[in-house]
């Protein structure tokens, strides 16, 4: 089985992170999040798990449990109708070493309801040549 490790995230109108798309690079060893309060650390574990909650199809039960989609949109969706994710993947297959990147990108948009609907997704696979 490949080994598969997060690299890189890609974020934009989750919770306190604006609109503007926020990056966060992950080491092979070791991530820490730091920094001041309010700078958005905890809305980032929370993003993993709304995640964690979509793989199971379960985000309509996240959503709900977090107080709606105007709670997870920055500063709601008055001001924000959509939020955006990439999430980068990198790892080797085992049976060809061949490096591999795995893309997952995705866009939930503010929908009637105080919900959040399904705009895009994208998987994209990629072999690299390092």
């Amino acid at each position: 089985m490949a080994d598969f490790r997060l690299k890189h995230l890609k974020l934009a109108g989750f919770k306190s992170i604006g609109q503007i798309e926020q990056s966060i690079l992950f080491s092979d060893d070791v991530t820490i999040l730091l920094g001041p309060n309010g700078a958005g650390k905890s809305n980032i574990i929370s993003f993993f798990q709304m995640l964690n909650f979509m793989m199971t199809g379960a985000l309509r039960e996240f959503v709900a449990r977090q107080g709606y989609a105007h709670s997870l949109l920055h500063y709601g969706p008055d001001r924000t109708t959509r939020l955006t994710a990439e999430l980068l993947f990198s790892g080797q297959a085992d049976e060809t070493d061949e490096n591999l990147e795995n893309y997952y990108r995705l866009s939930l948009s503010y929908a009637a309801g105080d919900i959040l609907i399904f705009t895009d997704e994208n998987i994209e696979y990629r072999r690299t040549t390092d």
